[in-house]
């Protein structure tokens, strides 16, 4: 099995589990259940293999960049709103 000195003790040796990875994503808590951890068996310090880290990366990223669809829409004519009369 696959392990490394833990980086964050530099006693223990983080090895290779099956967990639930939990973490906040900006405001956004992320969940994923049986992924791939190193886990270190003295501190339990936790570090995502690169190749889970990347395919997380790639699936949090956002497909478009926000500023661009909002210079775009900002150039478009506003509607003007009128406040309607109260009934009743």
């Amino acid at each position: 099995m696959e392990s490394f000195e833990c980086p964050n003790c530099m006693v223990g040796r983080c090895q290779l589990q099956k967990q639930t990875f939990v973490c906040l994503y900006g405001k956004q808590l992320f969940c994923a259940p049986n992924t791939e951890i190193y886990v270190c068996d003295m501190c339990e310090y936790q570090e995502l293999p690169h190749r889970v880290l990347s395919l997380y990366d790639n699936l949090l990223k956002p497909s478009h960049d926000v500023s661009t669809v909002l210079s775009a829409k900002s150039g478009d004519k506003k509607t003007n709103f009128k406040k309607s009369p109260r009934v009743g």
